[in-house]
């Protein structure tokens, strides 16, 4: 009798089990499907005139800091809902380009190819006295101060991927075979020394509260000694006087004391929609000086930070192993808060 009721017991907890599976089942479709009405994804490949890839170039949509940031090949995708947008495609060095979209529940695929801004768009007077960047350059100095206390907290997530990769590997090394490193490189010389990558939480508040929860982090290889892994080691404020770049400060390009380092040049001017952009060529005035070489380009009447494309040497950071080291930065610009606020970086770095 006792093993009668086990019987129907067990049989009626199977049958229970089933359709709690089943209901569950349900609820992850019923989930699925919401969000699939919710959401629709937006892909492409961001590229050149000529046609090649531009890495880590900006997508966002206008006035807001929602958007991605295109891969080493170029390729971007992120989620939006649906509705109507204007997609912004932004890189150092190449003119903005924005295109209406209408997102429905369907997956968009949209490339956009950038036009370079070496062209001059406004013509350049340059007297014999002074050229005309230095006049951008004071007013930039002047607000410095104002932009680099405007944000007194702010919030974001952020993802941070390093790749250390051998272009070409030789032969010998004092007269040793090198062979393929333990099967880092291919027959070309080629391959992936060091990958590292991070998911986090980052909250700031003025002066100097600065919290960064790691959501994931995933690290493999050898860094060589020298790599950035998470957000709080590449906070690079160029609003400042000096950016920490290693052991040496970099003098900023609109430091308070910035004329005492750097001669400028203006390059060319253009309009991005209704703003007008200065292209300005900066290097330092000494060879031993601890400033940039490279490009900051400035908003025109409001005198912010539109991008910048900055090199320094490793000997200038104190990096012996680093030949040369490139910060990009890309601004874009919030309707809603009224001021250009950075959206993506890059850092790139060639060893000696």
């Amino acid at each position: 009798m006792n093993d009668h009721i086990k019987i129907i017991k067990n049989s009626y907890l199977l049958r229970l089990e089933k359709m709690i599976q089943k209901i569950f089942l349900l609820l992850l479709v019923s989930c699925i499907i919401v969000a699939n009405i919710n959401a629709a994804t937006i892909s492409g490949k961001i590229t050149n005139e000529a046609g090649e890839a531009l890495p880590f170039a900006s997508v966002y949509i206008k006035g807001t800091s929602v958007g991605t940031s295109s891969n080493e090949d170029g390729f971007y995708t992120f989620e939006v809902k649906s509705g109507n947008y204007e997609l912004v495609f932004q890189y150092v060095g190449y003119q903005l380009f924005s295109k209406k979209i209408n997102v429905k529940n369907d997956n968009l695929e949209l490339n956009a190819t950038l036009q370079s801004t070496q062209v001059k768009l406004t013509e350049v007077v340059v007297n014999a006295d002074e050229d005309p960047a230095y006049r951008v350059i004071r007013e930039a100095i002047k607000k410095r101060k104002y932009y680099k206390n405007l944000v007194q907290k702010h919030s974001c997530n952020a993802y941070v991927k390093g790749t250390q990769r051998l272009k070409d590997t030789p032969a010998t090394i004092f007269g040793m075979e090198v062979g393929d490193l333990g099967g880092m490189v291919d027959s070309n010389g080629q391959g992936i020394l060091y990958l590292s990558e991070s998911v986090s939480e980052v909250y700031f508040e003025k002066p100097n509260q600065y919290h960064e929860v790691m959501i994931s982090s995933k690290i493999s290889g050898d860094d060589n000694g020298f790599s950035f892994n998470q957000a709080s080691e590449v906070n690079f404020n160029l609003y400042t006087n000096l950016v920490e770049l290693g052991p040496d400060n970099i003098v900023s390009p609109i430091a308070t004391y910035a004329f005492n380092y750097y001669k400028y040049r203006l390059v060319n001017s253009y309009y991005e929609g209704e703003f007008l952009i200065n292209k300005i060529k900066v290097e330092p005035k000494k060879p031993t000086d601890n400033a940039f070489i490279g490009f900051i380009y400035i908003v025109e009447n409001s005198w912010e930070i539109f991008a910048v494309n900055l090199s320094v040497t490793g000997k200038q950071i104190q990096q012996p192993i680093v030949k040369k080291l490139t910060l990009k930065q890309n601004f874009s610009h919030s309707d809603k808060d009224n001021m250009w606020t950075l959206f993506s970086q890059s850092i790139d770095f060639v060893f000696g």
